[in-house]
């Protein structure tokens, strides 16, 4: 009998959700428009891809949590903690060409904030195509009254058993066949 996984960054959400979290968020200040805390952290989020596809984890390592986590395109699943993926984006055997986010929504939890967005890869790894879309979920904390990006999870689209319409066929992809 298969038993059911859940993801591991999609328990670290609930348990951040519910009962405390692990991530070390601080409880959120108020301020007069949650709207400035979207715009920020669509910015955030824009520049954690540009570092991203330019290779910058001098950056990363600055903007991440010290116990950030991924499972990233490639990697079959695996959870890499900062260390293991810095050493995934530096492989030689890495290609990527370019990276497109768009379709980005903000749902904000206090001190915490989940992103979830359409992500357009195109590249390779270890010759192995890599290019599609794919659906990601960012997760930030605030910390010392910054936000700072504490855990991704990457997962690329496909026909969903749901509906008929292809994932991508959706006529607000920029990348996408019309």
């Amino acid at each position: 009998m298969r038993r059911f996984q859940m993801p591991i960054l999609t328990a670290l959400i609930l348990v951040a959700l519910g009962q405390g979290t692990p991530l070390k968020s601080e409880p959120a200040v108020a301020k007069a428009d949650p709207a400035d805390d979207e715009r920020e952290l669509i910015k955030l989020d824009k520049k954690w891809v540009a570092a991203a596809e330019k290779l910058d984890t001098v950056y990363l390592d600055q903007f991440f949590t010290d116990d950030f986590i991924e499972a990233s395109a490639g990697s079959g699943g695996e959870v890499s903690n900062k260390a293991n993926l810095f050493k995934k984006v530096h492989a030689p055997e890495r290609k990527v060409e370019s990276i497109t986010v768009y379709d980005i929504h903000v749902h904000l939890y206090g001190g915490f904030a989940i992103l979830t967005d359409r992500t357009v890869f195109k590249g390779t790894i270890g010759g192995r195509d890599i290019s599609g879309n794919y659906r990601v979920m960012r997760v930030f904390v605030k910390q010392q009254g910054r936000w700072r990006g504490a855990a991704a999870e990457l997962c690329r689209m496909a026909p969903s058993a749901y509906t008929t319409v292809h994932a991508e066929s959706d006529k607000s992809c920029p990348t996408c066949p019309k």
